[in-house]
């Protein structure tokens, strides 16, 4: 696989997130941002979480919602008012699941960072015990 399909994966399948352990807050990485906490100014881990299911269905809604809106403008219908209605809905409703899925992966972000977390705690633990 050569790097440009590797980026291309990337960019559409995951989402990089900072949790902080001290404040334990997660949140989306932007791309120029250090390795610090944003609201404690610790440091902090980043964490590749992939893009869940209730994330691209809100975004395929919201696509719907902004097809329907134009349908009246493409053809002849008989009532354009309820394809306005139905599109502002599915629009805000589209909105909502991508919320809920970037609250969904912002919590296994933190899930994600908590348990490598402990595994290297874990692994430190048996440094310091083989080193008696």
């Amino acid at each position: 696989m050569n790097g440009n399909s590797f980026i291309k994966e990337q960019l559409w399948t995951s989402v990089k997130y900072k949790y902080c352990q001290s404040c334990e807050k997660a949140y989306i990485k932007s791309r120029l941002e250090k390795d610090k906490c944003i609201y404690c100014n610790q440091p902090c881990e980043t964490v590749d979480v992939k893009r869940n299911g209730t994330y691209y269905y809100g975004y395929a809604l919201m696509i719907f919602g902004s097809g329907s809106i134009l349908v009246p403008k493409l053809a002849a219908v008989s009532n354009p008012d309820v394809y306005l209605v139905m599109g502002i809905v599915l629009f805000f409703v589209g909105t909502i699941y991508v919320i809920m899925g970037s609250v969904k992966m912002a919590k296994t972000a933190a899930d994600m960072a908590a348990d490598s977390e402990a595994a290297s705690t874990a692994a430190d633990s048996v440094e310091s015990e083989d080193d008696y």
